[in-house]
C-alpha cells in the first residue's frame, strides 16, 4: 500500500538491498568473517578509564576491601590508640567521679580555652587539692534558697556617711551615720495558690 512497486511488503528479486551470496556461492555471507561488520565492544568486558576506588587515596572508603597501607611516624611520635569497636567493654563507673559512665569526650573539653592560672588549675606542686563544689540540682532555677515549697531570699545592706545637720538645726551640727537594711522575700511554690511575703526594714544611728 505505501510502496508503489509490484510486491511492497516483500523485497523484489532486483532489489540492490537484498543480501547475496558469497564469492564462493555458498549462501550467504557471515558477519563474523567480515572485519567490517565485526563489533569488538560484543563479548568483552568494558574497561573504564578510572578503575574502581581510584579516589580512594590511603584514608578513603575503598569498596574492593583492599589493605591499607599503616601509616609511618617520626620517631618518638605518639601513636593514636584504635577506635572502640563492637564488643568493646563500656568503662568502669570508678573512672568518672560523677558515678555516669561516658561513652565519648564532649566537644567542650578538647576544645580551645581561656588559660587560667597554675593556681587555679591545680597544677602547682605540693599544692593542696581543691574541694569539688557540690553538683547543683537545678542549675536553671531561680536564685535563693529552698525552705519546704518555699524560695527564700534574703540581703543585708550596710553603709555609712556624714550629715551636715542631721537634726535640722538652726545651728547646723554635723555627725557621721550608719543605715543597716534588711530585706526578706518568700514566694511559695503551689500548684493553684500562691503567697509572697515581702518585708524590708532600716536602720539609720548617728554618732
Amino acid at each position: 500500500m505505501l510502496r508503489p512497486v509490484r510486491g511492497g511488503f516483500v523485497t523484489p528479486q532486483d532489489s540492490l538491498l537484498r543480501a547475496t551470496s558469497d564469492r564462493t556461492g555458498e549462501g550467504l555471507p557471515d558477519p563474523a568473517s567480515d572485519p567490517r561488520l565485526r563489533n569488538p565492544r560484543v563479548g568483552r568486558i568494558p574497561t573504564y578509564g578510572l578503575p574502581a576506588a581510584h579516589g580512594a587515596s590511603d584514608s578513603g572508603y575503598d569498596s574492593l576491601n583492599r589493605k591499607r597501607k599503616k601509616p609511618k611516624y617520626y620517631p618518638g611520635q605518639a601513636k593514636p590508640k584504635r577506635p572502640p569497636g563492637p564488643g568493646t567493654p563500656a568503662p568502669a563507673l570508678g573512672a568518672n567521679p560523677n558515678g555516669r559512665v561516658r561513652l565519648s569526650v564532649p566537644p567542650s573539653e578538647s576544645a580551645n580555652k581561656t588559660p587560667i592560672p597554675p593556681a587555679m588549675a591545680g597544677t602547682i606542686i605540693s599544692q593542696p587539692a581543691r574541694k569539688r563544689l557540690k553538683v547543683d540540682d537545678d542549675p536553671f532555677g531561680a536564685v535563693g534558697d529552698y525552705a519546704g515549697s518555699f524560695l527564700i531570699k534574703s540581703a543585708v545592706e550596710l553603709y555609712a556617711g556624714y550629715d551636715t545637720n542631721p537634726g535640722r538645726l538652726f545651728v547646723p551640727q554635723g555627725s557621721p551615720l550608719y543605715v543597716i537594711a534588711p530585706e526578706f522575700l518568700a514566694v511559695s511554690d503551689w500548684e493553684r495558690h500562691a503567697l509572697v511575703a515581702d518585708l524590708r526594714g532600716s536602720f539609720t544611728g548617728y554618732g
